[in-house]
């Protein structure tokens, strides 16, 4: 009698267990009972988009699900012909408060009081701890979402985790984890410590690829019709690539400059959907600049010359090289 295959499930926790990302994520812990069900919102979610893409690419199995760990990270995986996609609950804990934050003050014109002020530039918005705290001191002074702000926390939380999950998606249709799985023999698409400049390019030209990912899901968002509000789903990249100098202040072993790849990703999205990107981002800089959230690029002492520079390197190194390196392990959709 055939055994009956093991559930995508059971595959995500055997993988993060032996691979340093902890269990998947089990709700014994009621004291977090709003980021329970945020991770049940999120494991819902994401596992439409694994659906969505599984028809697309015919892919047989596929699962999404948040891993128990205390890193704010994702991967991207193959184990036992199961492709995975992983995000941490700490990824969870600390955008969606992060996300109220930014849109309880986006448009407001008033001062910060003191005590906001400062907790908002002291405050580690990658780690859950350093978060709570500032979401004490702002709700001494009222909600932390008033009413008038919550659709835009709602819906600039959701499009910033998208960023992330399509980011991992592409990782696997791309074939980069095809390669280093039969190449390198490297289980998971994260970070790595790579020993020469040639395997640095090879991880830049994977993560600059895998943005696509990103464009394409952005894209999508702009030719919608009635078309959403732009200016937020740019918003929404915009934290996501500034929040990741936080973990990668300059480029690392196996991935660019977090802003490197931002105006990458903003060119190509202006590029596609035809968008004025540039007045855009003007704005959202003006408006998010006066949070002076320690994170965003508003005052980067490295010129744009010199990224826009270094992006355009990567991007061609990556065309070049590294496209048909991938073409054997990608993952084509049935004509």
């Amino acid at each position: 009698m055939k055994a009956a295959p093991i559930k995508p499930e059971e595959v995500f926790d055997h993988f993060c267990r032996a691979n340093g990302m902890g269990t998947r994520f089990e709700h014994r812990r009621p004291e977090l009972g709003w980021l329970l069900g945020l991770i049940e919102q999120a494991r819902y979610r994401v596992n439409i988009t694994a659906s969505l893409l599984a028809q697309q690419f015919g892919i047989n199995r596929v699962h999404a699900d948040i891993a128990d760990c205390p890193e704010f990270n994702a991967f991207a995986a193959i184990d036992q012909d199961v492709c995975l996609v992983g995000i941490t609950s700490t990824v969870l804990h600390c955008l969606y408060p992060l996300a109220g934050i930014i849109a309880r003050y986006y448009e407001s014109t008033t001062s910060l009081e003191g005590p906001i002020r400062q907790c908002l530039q002291d405050t580690n918005w990658a780690t859950p701890e350093s978060i709570n705290r500032c979401c004490s001191v702002i709700q001494q002074f009222g909600p932390l979402v008033p009413p008038e702000a919550q659709r835009r926390h709602t819906d600039l939380f959701w499009n910033m985790l998208n960023i992330i999950v399509h980011h991992e998606f592409a990782h696997l249709y791309l074939g980069h984890v095809g390669y280093n799985n039969t190449v390198t023999g490297i289980a998971k698409l994260n970070e790595v410590q790579t020993i020469s400049q040639v395997e640095q390019q090879l991880w830049h030209a994977m993560e600059i690829q895998a943005d696509i990912g990103i464009c394409l899901y952005l894209v999508a968002l702009c030719q919608r019709r009635p078309q959403p509000d732009l200016e937020l789903i740019i918003l929404a990249s915009y934290v996501v690539f500034s929040l990741l100098r936080i973990l990668s202040p300059e480029e690392s072993s196996s991935h660019p400059h977090p802003l490197v790849r931002l105006i990458l990703l903003l060119n190509r999205t202006g590029n596609e959907a035809k968008i004025e990107i540039d007045r855009m981002r003007e704005r959202i800089r003006e408006r998010v600049s006066r949070l002076r959230l320690n994170f965003f690029e508003h005052g980067i002492d490295r010129p744009f010359e010199e990224l826009h520079r270094q992006a355009s390197e990567i991007e061609e190194a990556s065309n070049n090289k590294y496209i048909a390196l991938f073409r054997p392990f990608r993952i084509i959709p049935p004509s």
